[in-house]
């Protein structure tokens, strides 16, 4: 099972990347992968216009970044899918169930389009995904040498990761 690393950097801070394709790890790749992502903090609830992108270039082969972007883009289209599917079949289903069971459904497929997701993103994490928030970025790795690297040329150290419970 694999598990991804995290590094956070202020959000002011421009990250200095290893000389090395960040997918595949062959020095002095010929292109950039660009990674973009929106802030979250609370006020993305009631102000989403307030989410202020925020996007990086990592060393990349040209077709290894082409393949992140793509497996970026797929994930977030995927979540989308399900949610809307499952939002449509509330709306279907509104009118036959009563109204405790009708909120118990939609909480279930939110729940389900998310966990989905993170379960993805655990069990198969992107080589590079970002995570901004209003004062830091952090970068998750997949490949573990190559965030310590990137840790220490950015003067950081990684970040543990969470403890499951017992």
């Amino acid at each position: 099972m694999a598990f991804n690393v995290r590094v956070s950097l202020p959000v002011y801070r421009p990250p200095i990347f290893p000389e090395r394709c960040v997918v595949c790890g062959v020095a002095h790749p010929d292109d950039w992968a660009r990674i973009r992502t929106r802030s979250i903090g609370w006020w993305v609830v009631l102000f989403p216009s307030l989410s202020e992108e925020f996007a990086i270039r990592a060393p990349a082969c040209r077709d290894c970044a082409e393949g992140l972007s793509r497996g970026l883009r797929m994930r977030q289209i995927v979540t989308t899918c399900i949610v809307l599917a499952g939002l449509t079949a509330s709306i279907v289903l509104a009118g036959h169930l009563g109204a405790r069971a009708w909120h118990a459904f939609l909480v279930g497929v939110v729940s389900l389009a998310f966990g989905v997701r993170m379960a993805w993103q655990w069990v198969f994490p992107a080589p590079l995904d970002l995570t901004a928030y209003e004062t830091t970025v952090d970068y998750r790795f997949r490949d573990r040498p190559y965030a310590e690297e990137f840790a220490a040329m950015n003067g950081v150290s990684i970040k543990p990761a969470p403890a499951l419970p017992k």
